[in-house]
Protein backbone atom coordinates (compact mmCIF):
# COMPACT_ATOMS: atom_id res chain seq x y z
CA UNK A 1 0.00 0.00 0.00
CA UNK A 2 2.83 2.40 0.83
CA UNK A 3 4.32 1.81 -2.60
CA UNK A 4 1.25 2.52 -4.53
CA UNK A 5 0.84 5.87 -2.53
CA UNK A 6 4.06 6.64 -3.28
CA UNK A 7 4.10 5.85 -7.19
CA UNK A 8 1.30 7.89 -7.33
CA UNK A 9 2.81 10.78 -5.61
CA UNK A 10 5.25 10.88 -8.11
CA UNK A 11 3.67 10.43 -11.01
CA UNK A 12 2.89 14.00 -11.49
CA UNK A 13 6.67 14.80 -10.61
CA UNK A 14 8.25 17.32 -13.01
CA UNK A 15 9.01 16.10 -16.45
CA UNK A 16 12.52 17.93 -16.97
CA UNK A 17 14.35 20.78 -15.57
CA UNK A 18 12.38 23.45 -16.63
CA UNK A 19 9.42 22.19 -14.68
CA UNK A 20 7.09 23.24 -13.03
CA UNK A 21 8.10 26.64 -13.52
CA UNK A 22 7.46 26.67 -16.93
CA UNK A 23 3.73 25.50 -17.05
CA UNK A 24 2.45 28.82 -16.86
CA UNK A 25 3.06 32.03 -19.29
CA UNK A 26 4.49 34.03 -16.58
CA UNK A 27 6.87 31.38 -15.60
CA UNK A 28 7.62 30.53 -18.80
CA UNK A 29 11.68 30.22 -19.96
CA UNK A 30 12.72 33.84 -20.86
CA UNK A 31 13.94 33.36 -24.60
CA UNK A 32 16.00 36.25 -25.75
CA UNK A 33 16.02 36.73 -29.13
CA UNK A 34 18.49 37.56 -31.87
CA UNK A 35 18.78 37.01 -35.54
CA UNK A 36 21.19 33.65 -34.80
CA UNK A 37 19.50 30.49 -34.75
CA UNK A 38 19.30 29.45 -30.72
CA UNK A 39 18.18 25.96 -29.34
CA UNK A 40 16.60 25.20 -25.82
CA UNK A 41 18.02 21.98 -23.99
CA UNK A 42 15.90 19.02 -24.19
CA UNK A 43 12.36 19.47 -22.79
CA UNK A 44 9.87 17.14 -22.58
CA UNK A 45 5.68 16.73 -22.49
CA UNK A 46 3.96 13.75 -20.93
CA UNK A 47 0.76 13.32 -18.94
CA UNK A 48 2.23 15.23 -16.10
CA UNK A 49 3.19 17.95 -18.06
CA UNK A 50 0.98 18.96 -20.57
CA UNK A 51 2.72 21.96 -22.30
CA UNK A 52 5.90 24.17 -21.88
CA UNK A 53 5.38 27.87 -21.85
CA UNK A 54 8.15 30.34 -23.02
CA UNK A 55 8.21 34.68 -22.79
CA UNK A 56 9.04 36.27 -25.64
CA UNK A 57 10.26 40.40 -25.60
CA UNK A 58 8.85 41.72 -29.56
CA UNK A 59 9.40 44.44 -30.95
CA UNK A 60 6.99 45.83 -33.35
CA UNK A 61 7.46 45.39 -37.10
CA UNK A 62 10.22 42.62 -36.53
CA UNK A 63 9.25 39.09 -37.79
CA UNK A 64 9.95 36.22 -35.14
CA UNK A 65 10.67 32.46 -35.92
CA UNK A 66 10.02 28.98 -33.84
CA UNK A 67 10.27 25.55 -34.65
CA UNK A 68 10.98 22.30 -32.72
CA UNK A 69 12.64 19.44 -33.30
CA UNK A 70 11.75 15.92 -31.98
CA UNK A 71 14.76 14.14 -30.78
CA UNK A 72 13.63 11.04 -30.64
CA UNK A 73 13.04 9.92 -34.29
CA UNK A 74 9.96 9.92 -36.54
CA UNK A 75 6.85 11.17 -34.91
CA UNK A 76 3.69 9.64 -35.26
CA UNK A 77 0.17 11.99 -35.91
CA UNK A 78 -1.46 12.92 -33.08
CA UNK A 79 0.82 10.13 -31.39
CA UNK A 80 4.34 10.41 -29.56
CA UNK A 81 6.50 13.37 -30.92
CA UNK A 82 3.03 15.19 -32.51
CA UNK A 83 3.33 18.49 -30.89
CA UNK A 84 1.64 22.20 -31.79
CA UNK A 85 2.85 26.12 -31.10
CA UNK A 86 0.59 28.67 -30.14
CA UNK A 87 1.35 32.04 -29.27
CA UNK A 88 -0.18 34.60 -27.02
CA UNK A 89 -0.36 38.08 -26.60
CA UNK A 90 -1.36 38.06 -22.70
CA UNK A 91 -0.36 36.73 -19.60
CA UNK A 92 -3.19 35.03 -18.60
CA UNK A 93 -2.57 32.82 -21.91
CA UNK A 94 -6.20 33.72 -23.41
CA UNK A 95 -5.35 35.84 -26.46
CA UNK A 96 -4.38 33.53 -29.27
CA UNK A 97 -2.02 35.64 -32.34
CA UNK A 98 -0.73 32.82 -33.71
CA UNK A 99 -0.08 28.63 -34.06
CA UNK A 100 0.57 26.33 -36.27
CA UNK A 101 1.07 22.54 -36.32
CA UNK A 102 3.29 20.46 -38.87
CA UNK A 103 4.95 23.32 -40.80
CA UNK A 104 8.59 22.63 -40.11
CA UNK A 105 7.74 18.77 -40.99
CA UNK A 106 7.58 15.25 -38.89
CA UNK A 107 4.44 16.94 -36.92
CA UNK A 108 7.02 20.03 -35.73
CA UNK A 109 5.45 23.25 -35.86
CA UNK A 110 6.76 26.28 -37.15
CA UNK A 111 5.34 29.24 -36.41
CA UNK A 112 5.96 32.64 -37.79
CA UNK A 113 4.53 36.15 -36.39
CA UNK A 114 5.67 39.66 -37.26
CA UNK A 115 4.64 41.60 -33.85
CA UNK A 116 2.12 43.76 -33.55
CA UNK A 117 3.28 45.76 -30.66
CA UNK A 118 6.16 46.07 -28.57
CA UNK A 119 5.44 44.10 -25.67
CA UNK A 120 5.66 40.42 -24.08
CA UNK A 121 4.40 37.47 -26.05
CA UNK A 122 4.17 33.94 -24.75
CA UNK A 123 4.44 30.89 -26.12
CA UNK A 124 2.91 27.53 -25.58
CA UNK A 125 4.13 24.38 -26.74
CA UNK A 126 2.19 21.16 -26.13
CA UNK A 127 1.29 17.97 -27.27
CA UNK A 128 -1.43 17.97 -29.94
CA UNK A 129 -3.10 15.14 -28.14
CA UNK A 130 -3.85 15.48 -24.43
CA UNK A 131 -1.12 13.52 -22.44
CA UNK A 132 0.97 12.15 -25.39
CA UNK A 133 4.76 12.19 -25.30
CA UNK A 134 7.25 14.97 -26.80
CA UNK A 135 10.55 15.01 -26.35
CA UNK A 136 12.63 17.59 -28.14
CA UNK A 137 14.38 21.59 -28.20
CA UNK A 138 13.03 24.57 -29.41
CA UNK A 139 14.59 26.53 -32.21
CA UNK A 140 14.03 30.47 -32.43
CA UNK A 141 15.16 33.63 -34.31
CA UNK A 142 14.84 37.08 -35.21
CA UNK A 143 14.65 38.51 -38.44
CA UNK A 144 16.27 42.02 -38.90
CA UNK A 145 14.21 45.22 -37.42
CA UNK A 146 12.89 46.93 -40.60
CA UNK A 147 12.18 50.58 -40.31
CA UNK A 148 8.90 51.75 -39.50
CA UNK A 149 9.07 54.94 -41.41
CA UNK A 150 7.60 55.39 -44.68
CA UNK A 151 8.76 58.43 -46.46
CA UNK A 152 7.33 60.39 -49.89
CA UNK A 153 8.20 63.65 -51.57
CA UNK A 154 6.40 65.60 -53.53
CA UNK A 155 7.43 68.41 -55.70
CA UNK A 156 5.42 71.33 -57.24
CA UNK A 157 5.46 72.21 -60.15
CA UNK A 158 5.94 69.08 -61.68
CA UNK A 159 8.45 70.00 -64.29
CA UNK A 160 11.06 72.59 -62.64
CA UNK A 161 11.83 75.34 -65.06
CA UNK A 162 15.53 76.13 -64.49
CA UNK A 163 16.24 79.75 -62.17
CA UNK A 164 12.75 79.32 -61.11
CA UNK A 165 11.63 77.90 -57.54
CA UNK A 166 10.35 74.58 -56.45
CA UNK A 167 8.07 73.42 -53.65
CA UNK A 168 9.86 70.55 -52.62
CA UNK A 169 7.54 68.42 -49.70
CA UNK A 170 8.75 65.91 -47.29
CA UNK A 171 6.17 63.51 -45.19
CA UNK A 172 7.33 61.24 -43.42
CA UNK A 173 4.65 58.43 -41.61
CA UNK A 174 5.32 56.47 -38.20
CA UNK A 175 3.59 52.66 -39.07
CA UNK A 176 5.12 51.30 -35.86
CA UNK A 177 3.07 50.56 -32.49
CA UNK A 178 4.92 52.77 -30.36
CA UNK A 179 6.25 56.83 -30.63
CA UNK A 180 9.44 58.11 -32.15
CA UNK A 181 11.16 61.05 -30.31
CA UNK A 182 13.81 62.88 -30.93
CA UNK A 183 13.90 62.62 -34.88
CA UNK A 184 14.47 65.25 -37.51
CA UNK A 185 13.42 64.28 -40.92
CA UNK A 186 16.34 65.86 -43.38
CA UNK A 187 16.18 65.74 -47.25
CA UNK A 188 19.09 65.77 -49.63
CA UNK A 189 18.46 67.54 -52.76
CA UNK A 190 21.05 67.55 -55.32
CA UNK A 191 20.38 69.84 -58.20
CA UNK A 192 22.48 69.04 -60.97
CA UNK A 193 21.26 69.08 -64.52
CA UNK A 194 21.16 65.58 -64.66
CA UNK A 195 18.06 65.32 -61.62
CA UNK A 196 16.37 68.37 -64.02
CA UNK A 197 16.59 66.62 -66.73
CA UNK A 198 14.84 63.53 -65.46
CA UNK A 199 12.14 65.47 -63.94
CA UNK A 200 11.23 67.59 -66.76
CA UNK A 201 11.91 64.37 -69.15
CA UNK A 202 9.17 62.60 -66.69
CA UNK A 203 6.73 65.41 -67.38
CA UNK A 204 7.29 65.78 -71.03
CA UNK A 205 6.80 61.54 -71.57
CA UNK A 206 3.63 61.98 -69.32
CA UNK A 207 2.02 64.71 -70.78
CA UNK A 208 3.30 64.63 -74.55
CA UNK A 209 4.45 61.73 -75.86
CA UNK A 210 7.49 59.38 -76.27
CA UNK A 211 8.78 61.09 -79.42
CA UNK A 212 8.22 64.25 -77.84
CA UNK A 213 10.55 63.25 -74.87
CA UNK A 214 13.13 62.12 -77.37
CA UNK A 215 13.00 65.20 -78.87
CA UNK A 216 13.80 67.09 -75.77
CA UNK A 217 16.89 65.09 -74.96
CA UNK A 218 18.40 65.75 -78.08
CA UNK A 219 17.92 69.34 -77.90
CA UNK A 220 19.02 69.36 -74.06
CA UNK A 221 22.17 67.35 -74.77
CA UNK A 222 23.25 69.81 -77.92
CA UNK A 223 22.64 72.71 -76.08
CA UNK A 224 24.40 71.25 -72.95
CA UNK A 225 27.60 70.27 -75.31
CA UNK A 226 27.81 73.54 -76.90
CA UNK A 227 27.39 75.70 -73.77
CA UNK A 228 30.10 73.20 -72.01
CA UNK A 229 31.90 74.35 -75.35
CA UNK A 230 31.75 77.87 -75.06
CA UNK A 231 32.48 77.70 -71.58
CA UNK A 232 35.88 75.63 -71.90
CA UNK A 233 37.00 77.76 -75.10
CA UNK A 234 36.82 81.31 -72.73
CA UNK A 235 38.45 80.00 -69.66
CA UNK A 236 41.09 78.74 -72.04
CA UNK A 237 41.23 81.86 -73.29
CA UNK A 238 43.48 83.41 -70.91
CA UNK A 239 46.05 80.95 -70.46
CA UNK A 240 46.19 80.99 -74.23
CA UNK A 241 47.14 84.72 -73.64
CA UNK A 242 49.73 84.12 -71.59
CA UNK A 243 51.75 82.00 -73.17
CA UNK A 244 52.66 85.48 -74.76
CA UNK A 245 53.64 86.97 -71.41
CA UNK A 246 56.48 86.59 -69.34
CA UNK A 247 56.84 83.49 -67.93
CA UNK A 248 56.48 84.69 -64.00
CA UNK A 249 53.37 86.70 -64.93
CA UNK A 250 51.94 83.28 -66.68
CA UNK A 251 53.01 81.18 -63.54
CA UNK A 252 51.20 83.94 -61.07
CA UNK A 253 47.98 83.38 -63.36
CA UNK A 254 47.98 79.62 -63.53
CA UNK A 255 48.77 79.60 -59.28
CA UNK A 256 46.09 82.03 -58.83
CA UNK A 257 43.40 79.99 -60.81
CA UNK A 258 44.29 76.87 -59.22
CA UNK A 259 44.31 78.37 -56.09
CA UNK A 260 40.83 80.06 -56.16
CA UNK A 261 39.69 76.34 -57.81
CA UNK A 262 40.74 74.62 -54.49
CA UNK A 263 39.31 77.40 -52.52
CA UNK A 264 35.80 77.04 -54.19
CA UNK A 265 35.99 73.17 -53.91
CA UNK A 266 35.98 73.63 -50.48
CA UNK A 267 33.56 75.82 -49.77
CA UNK A 268 31.35 74.66 -52.31
CA UNK A 269 31.46 71.32 -49.59
CA UNK A 270 31.36 73.00 -46.81
CA UNK A 271 27.71 74.48 -48.14
CA UNK A 272 27.40 70.79 -49.15
CA UNK A 273 27.57 68.73 -45.79
CA UNK A 274 26.54 72.06 -43.32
Amino acid sequence: MLFGLLFLASSGAASDIYDPGDDTPPGGTFLSMTTSVQTTSVHTLDAGDTNDWYRINMTAGVTYYFYTTYTLGAATSTGPGDDYAELYSNSAGTILVASDDDGFGNYQPYLVYTAASTQTYYLKIRAYTLGQTWTGTLSYYASAASSPLLASVAVTPGAPVVGNWIQVVLTTTNTGGTGINGLTPALSINAGSAALTLLVLTEVIRNGSPVLGLSYLLIFGIGSTSGMLIMSSLIGIPFALSSRWPNRLSGVLQFSAATSSVLFGFYYGWQIIS
